[in-house]
């Protein structure tokens, strides 16, 4: 029988170490080899060779294993086998308004340093850009030198062009569509960059660690002082032709003001600002409490909490500060989800900090504008659903870039 051409052969063994990487990386515990062939199909003699290589490489930890009971046996002990997750690491970036994160990750997407920058709306591009820069560096210390950048992934607010590499639309953000993302990342980053939405990204979050885990059919409304969705439908991101799903914020509203320039018309009736405004009414109405008089104080998304806590506190004028935002957000938002259908709708960004104060009174406005409620519920990764959005999609990016190509 002729033997199979060497280049098959490669791709065989690529295919292998790939199954055994993927197995280990999923695992909670060290595997041993019975344990490694039973869940990849592969022959014992087969995984025995892929992991000691691939421990030699640094992709795996070896361990003497233990009988039951932590007896000893007579003779060698078996020996076990984990995935490293510190063989190397991904970085997810978030660039906002008024603050840049960036995360550092294990190659199980488990923080583990963070850097985080302040900045301002009016802050130009390659000032926000150089900002983003130091965040990264501050992730990166203590890491060392010995352990690789894999991939990196930037969340971004506004549409991300067709080819991943710079932004479209970005009124939020000062000469956003100029910047130089290709240059910026050449100089600060040993890995290539790849760019999504920050709200598609907070979806992707969801997903892979927070309320929608197990959901199809999911809408995440990121609320702050901007105001996006992120849209799944079967798990996967519904981007859209022009990259632009999810854009609610444009909606147009009947009767309200012309929104300031680079805001749209709902998410300029929903926001931060808005909210703001809202509560000002009521103040100059009826007074308020002091919990309310106190948002007057904060800033940007700090305001949302504010107004919580206001709430908390029983003041009655900030709960009719919140019906308002509840019916003035529904009414926006349910077009969307006639046409969508989802199963779930997730509130994130900084109005999920106001939680069940905002999330039952927006359930029953939409119970009375749509055929199907979905269900309401809290994101479980808050405003850092971005990053850590940006994390999980680094992650898939090592995963089809480099996990497919490791050969032991």
């Amino acid at each position: 029988m002729p033997r199979p051409p060497a280049g098959s052969m490669a791709r065989v063994r690529r295919a292998n170490t790939a199954h055994v990487l993927r197995l280990l990386r999923a695992s909670a515990q060290p595997q041993r080899i019975a344990g490694i062939a039973g869940g990849t199909g592969l022959s014992r003699p087969t995984v025995e060779a892929l992991a000691e290589s691939l421990t030699r490489q640094g992709w795996l930890l070896e361990s003497e294993g233990v009988p039951q009971g932590g007896r000893r046996s007579p003779g060698r002990p078996a020996r076990t086998y984990a995935f490293n997750a510190e063989a190397g690491w991904v970085l997810g970036i978030d660039v906002g308004a008024h603050k840049v994160t960036a995360c550092r990750a294990d190659l199980r997407g488990g923080p583990r340093a963070w850097g985080r920058r302040a900045v301002d709306p009016a802050t130009p591009a390659a000032e926000r850009l150089e900002s983003a820069g130091q965040a990264v560096a501050d992730a990166m210390r203590g890491a060392g030198g010995a352990a690789p950048v894999y991939a990196a992934t930037l969340a971004t607010p506004g549409v991300v062009a067709a080819d991943g590499r710079g932004v479209a639309v970005a009124p939020a953000l000062p000469g956003w569509e100029e910047a130089d993302f290709t240059g910026w990342a050449a100089g600060v980053l040993p890995c290539p960059l790849r760019m999504e939405n920050d709200a598609n990204l907070a979806a992707l979050a969801e997903h892979a660690i927070g309320t929608a885990r197990g959901r199809g059919d999911v809408v995440l409304l990121l609320l702050g002082q901007r105001l996006g969705a992120g849209v799944t439908i079967g798990g996967r991101l519904l981007r859209g032709h022009h990259g632009a799903g999810g854009e609610v914020g444009y909606t147009r509203m009947s009767g309200g003001e012309r929104p300031p320039a680079g805001f749209g018309a709902l998410e300029a009736r929903v926001n931060a600002d808005a909210i703001a405004a809202m509560a000002e009414q009521e103040l100059d109405r009826s007074g308020g409490t002091a919990a309310l008089r106190g948002l007057r104080e904060a800033a940007g998304d700090a305001r949302l909490p504010a107004l919580a806590d206001a709430a908390r506190a029983g003041d009655p004028a900030a709960e009719r500060v919140l019906a308002r935002l509840a019916r003035r957000l529904a009414e926006g938002i349910a077009p969307m989800l006639l046409v969508l259908d989802p199963e779930m709708l997730v509130l994130g960004g900084g109005v999920s900090r106001m939680g069940d104060l905002l999330r039952a009174p927006l359930e029953a406005e939409l119970a009375d504008r749509l055929l199907f409620t979905p269900e309401v519920a809290l994101s479980q990764t808050g405003d850092q659903g971005a990053v850590l959005g940006a994390v999980h999609h680094a992650l898939q990016s090592f995963e089809e870039t480099v996990l497919t190509t490791v050969t032991a």
